[in-house]
């Protein structure tokens, strides 16, 4: 009986006594809830006088309520970005910063010759462009076309400056692109040296043009040029230089600019293990080719 007592009184302690770390705790509690108790006695707020919470009533009655911002509906008309008024812009989604920028590019001569120049407008966001884009109308102002004028002089006697010239409007010849030099090239509205230089580049590494649509592809040609220069581009006579498809070596077919390396060594791989191609579409049970490459090179290609 003894025993059993002993072990209840030994049990119970264990469960009575407290731990240095326990009684740090509660220490710790018991000031914490008393510094929260005593603070607001000592740093009890004053009450405001009536007559100051009655003056700054006053104040924010008779101050004017914000305007709530309307949403309005988007309008889209025909407009021409060099001349469009600030509501007409709004109108149609573009933001104030927006019409800032816009304002700001205006303000330094900047000028809108073409609708895709809406692009470059920094901060307009593309889906807004794209909105926007369909109704844009450039209208060019009098005397602002670029024009190809001849000089004729007149007799010291004239005048002015002025009337020492005469300009007369050239017209743009039809270029044939299989005979074209720079120098015709140039002469084209939009094509400076560089562009010229680099379409007779083109042309000789292709071997040739079939069709004006080439051109589009040549570097640094913006699409807003070559559309301008495209009813001016023709070939009377279309004679690509051919490629003996089953002769070339994988580095004579790459030398194309339409023929990339890769594509060139599935050829000739392709032609070792099955035999000469004999027409074009075999060139397809090549996994690597496509349709729209077959389509492009084809024009090139000579099977005999």
């Amino acid at each position: 009986m003894e025993a059993n007592f002993e072990y209840m009184k030994k049990w119970l302690l264990s469960y009575l006594v407290i731990s240095k770390k326990e009684r740090t705790g509660a220490i710790l509690l018991a000031m914490l809830i008393a510094s929260i108790w005593l603070l607001p006695k000592y740093f009890h707020r004053e009450e405001l006088d009536p007559e100051v919470i009655r003056l700054a009533d006053h104040t924010l009655a008779s101050k004017p309520m914000k305007e709530e911002v309307v949403i309005h509906e988007l309008k889209f008309v025909l407009f021409d970005p060099n001349t469009a008024d600030d509501q007409t812009w709004l109108n149609m989604g573009i933001t104030e910063r927006n019409l800032q920028t816009i304002r700001r590019f205006q303000s330094k001569g900047g000028q809108f010759r073409v609708k895709e120049d809406l692009q470059k407008i920094y901060g307009i966001r593309p889906d807004v462009i794209t909105r926007i884009m369909p109704y844009a109308r450039i209208v060019a102002k009098p005397g602002s076309t670029k024009r190809v004028f001849t000089y004729q002089s007149y007799p010291k006697s004239a005048q002015s400056f002025h009337e020492l010239r005469v300009f007369k409007k050239r017209s743009i010849n039809v270029v044939d692109l299989e005979k074209a030099d720079t120098t015709a090239l140039i002469a084209l509205p939009g094509i400076g040296p560089t562009l010229a230089r680099r379409i007779i580049q083109f042309r000789d590494k292709c071997g040739g043009f079939y069709s004006p649509e080439q051109v589009a592809e040549v570097y640094g040609l913006r699409d807003s040029v070559f559309q301008q220069i495209k009813p001016y581009l023709t070939i009377a006579e279309p004679n690509p230089r051919k490629l003996t498809i089953n002769v070339l070596t994988i580095d004579s077919l790459a030398v194309h600019p339409y023929i990339t390396y890769s594509e060139a060594r599935a050829i000739v791989k392709y032609r070792e293990q099955h035999g000469p191609f004999r027409q074009e579409e075999e060139l397809l049970k090549i996994a690597l080719l496509t349709p729209e490459w077959l389509r492009k090179v084809g024009p090139y290609l000579q099977f005999n």
